[in-house]
């Protein structure tokens, strides 16, 4: 299949096709600019209450997703393509650059979660 050759295009959709082999891999939702502002809405609503949480609360959110990478790292692996821009099927063989790759997100999800308060200061002194 050619790029020339994909699905053709759908309303209000962004079809995502793989360069190399013209392979539709996903579709995007095309948003208006009253959903744009409503999801940036949303995003400052949960930024908000993410700092609500506090330093411990979010310690504990990053720990539980330390937790979910550990038991989710084949399936995350799996997520991404392989050197041929193919993802892996159930019996290949994962790099283990990748699994590398999901263990340096496990690890520095758990060093973030570590940290206190009085290390996030910001360039005037004051905490976070």
């Amino acid at each position: 299949m050619t790029a020339t050759s994909a699905s053709p295009p759908v309303a209000n959709q962004l079809v995502v096709v793989n360069p190399a082999t013209g392979e539709r891999i996903g579709v995007a939702s095309i948003l208006d600019a009253a959903a744009v502002a409503d999801l940036a809405r949303q995003g400052r609503a949960a930024q908000s209450a993410w700092n609500a949480m506090g330093f411990n609360g979010r310690a504990l959110v990053l720990r539980r997703m330390q937790g979910w990478l550990s038991d989710h790292a084949v399936v995350i692996a799996r997520s991404f393509p392989n050197k041929d821009l193919h993802f892996y099927p159930t019996d290949e063989r994962i790099s283990p650059k990748l699994l590398k790759a999901v263990q340096l997100l496990y690890g520095t999800t758990g060093k973030f979660a570590g940290l206190r308060p009085r290390a996030l200061r910001t360039a005037r002194g004051q905490e976070r």
